[in-house]
């Protein structure tokens, strides 16, 4: 993963890689350079960097879709009736990405005649993380299964708890 540098106050306008906007003179900013020769990021304070973003290993786009469903269930209203849907949606989305990074892995794996250790491990870790998610199902009944509002709310609530555990403890 690539270091990344925290600068109390910047000497120039700089532009946030993830908000688009202006980062003015004398503000605090961040800055990394993931990967060998590559371009520096800068971020605003506001943006800091997410572990996907300091890497340019296969790794980076299960680590992206875990942390934009991570973001999701931040984000969901345990009061709309398409909330189980959507948490649904979500979870086919973390699976299908953490399904073709596995593949990956296990293809990289397959090209080595002799076999390559850390291939063996990032395999393993890969397939793990696969186990894991392929288990993930949410309970997805309408609310009028439930009694009240609340009951549904609750379940609801109950499902993100559920699923955020396992997606939480998630290692690429």
């Amino acid at each position: 993963m690539a270091r990344v540098t925290r600068v109390s106050k910047s000497r120039k306008d700089h532009t946030c890689s993830r908000g688009g906007h202006i980062i003015p003179a004398g503000e605090p900013y961040q800055h990394a350079t993931p990967g060998f020769r590559g371009r520096r990021i800068i971020r605003c304070m506001e943006h800091p960097f997410r572990p996907s973003d300091l890497t340019t290993s296969a790794a980076s786009a299960p680590m992206a879709a875990q942390e934009a469903f991570l973001d999701f269930l931040d984000g969901l209203d345990s009061n709309d009736d398409d909330a189980l849907d959507q948490l649904e949606s979500e979870v086919e989305t973390l699976v299908s990405e953490v399904e073709a990074y596995a593949y990956d892995r296990e293809a990289a794996l397959d090209a080595w005649e002799n076999g390559n250790s850390q291939l063996e491990d990032l395999n393993e870790t890969a397939q793990t993380a696969l186990g894991e998610v392929s288990d993930l199902s949410v309970d997805n009944r309408p609310p009028s299964d439930f009694d009240t509002l609340d009951e549904y709310q609750e379940h609801v609530e109950e499902q993100v708890d559920e699923v955020r555990g396992i997606v939480d403890g998630l290692e690429f």
